[in-house]
């Protein structure tokens, strides 16, 4: 596997999992996805798909926000 540059929720993610005293198993789990992606995430080697990085999150009891780069402006614009 080649390891790519570490997104940087992924470090997040990481923090949230230990400070809750889990595993990658344990998260896994609770997000319902596999082992794999949380391990993959973490350490790089994905940046996970958009649906599996919210389960993780969610899990976390963190929610997904997008907000454009000023923080200012709507993320979605019709």
């Amino acid at each position: 596997m080649k390891k790519n540059k570490i997104p940087w929720y992924a470090q997040i993610i990481f923090e949230l999992r230990t400070s809750k005293g889990l595993t990658q198993m344990d998260l896994a789990y609770l997000a319902e996805v596999s082992h794999d992606s949380v391990f993959k995430i973490e350490k790089g080697y994905s940046t996970g798909q958009f649906v599996t990085v919210e389960k993780i999150l969610l899990a976390l009891d963190h929610e997904l926000e997008i907000v454009p780069e000023d923080g200012k402006s709507s993320a979605f614009k019709r």
